[in-house]
């Protein structure tokens, strides 16, 4: 991904993002930070990625994540992002570690 374009996709995820934090559907704004924290990955902006991630596990963490049908992605894509069919903060964190050693 280039930058500009990259840049754009987190300025579209940034704006949903603050819609869903007005309405407080936390659910799906942790879906819309991992998503960010990976696109940030891919611009090489490793602070911003790791912020966003942390973010996404405090979403997550407000939410019921007990059952296979609360894990499982509303998304399922976003900007070009693929979100695991089963989404939480145990994915968050592997996929982290796997990309940012120590995180």
């Amino acid at each position: 991904m280039n930058r500009e374009d990259g840049l754009v996709k987190v300025r579209k995820l940034q704006k949903k993002l603050e819609e869903l934090i007005r309405i407080r559907d936390f659910r799906r704004a942790a879906e819309v930070t991992y998503v960010l924290s990976q696109i940030y990955l891919d611009l090489g902006q490793e602070e911003n990625a790791v912020a966003s991630a942390k973010e996404s596990l405090e979403l997550f963490d407000k939410c019921a994540m007990e059952t296979e049908k609360d894990c499982a992605t509303l998304f399922g894509e976003l900007e070009g992002v693929l979100i695991p069919s089963l989404i939480h903060q145990e994915v968050v964190l592997r996929k982290m570690r796997t990309r940012i050693p120590g995180f």
